[in-house]
């Protein structure tokens, strides 16, 4: 048999299973496989960005975070009160009301600590820190110290702050995703 007949014998095989059709099959399945690998790449991009929860762990992590926020932004609006303003410091604010806020807002990341994650807890806690050191600024300015008046941070200072806090927050639960 010569090559000739070999060429012939490959020819008429490829003709009667459609000739052109198996070589475009060819061509479609190579882009195909192309196309699914990009595909894949792109969702397996999108899964990186986000965790996935139980439904249960869920629940518990919204209650948490909810009642955590709920008690910052009071608490804001109480540090608030002590940040100097257009009328300077007022010295009309419940001391003892601030100490039990800050003291409960600590309990409470305490008490959350296994459900927060470490990321936001060590901002959260840093927040805190902030808030006990206006709060103690304050107080010393009513002792008469005057000193402690440029340690006290503004009120624009703070409302980035509080706008941190919530940014946060919101970018933590839009980073999870229930498991069903």
């Amino acid at each position: 048999m010569e090559w000739v007949d070999v060429f012939k014998f490959i020819i008429l095989i490829t003709g009667s299973f459609g000739g052109a059709s198996v070589i475009v099959i060819g061509v479609i399945k190579y882009f195909a496989n192309i196309f699914a690998e990009r595909s894949l790449k792109k969702y397996e991009l999108k899964l990186e960005n986000k965790s996935y929860v139980s439904r249960a762990r869920f629940d518990v992590e919204f209650n948490a975070y909810k009642e955590i926020s709920h008690k910052f932004l009071v608490l804001f609006d109480e540090i608030n009160k002590i940040t100097p303003g257009y009328n300077g410091l007022s010295a009309k604010i419940n001391t003892d009301n601030i100490t039990g806020k800050l003291k409960e807002i600590k309990e409470l990341l305490y008490g959350d600590l296994p459900i927060i994650s470490e990321e936001i807890y060590n901002f959260l806690n840093s927040v805190l820190l902030i808030f006990s050191e206006q709060f103690e600024c304050y107080k010393a300015i009513l002792n008469s110290n005057d000193e402690k008046k440029d340690n006290l941070i503004t009120r624009e200072a703070l409302e980035k702050l509080r706008q941190d806090v919530i940014d946060k927050l919101r970018d933590h639960f839009i980073s999870l995703d229930v498991m069903d």
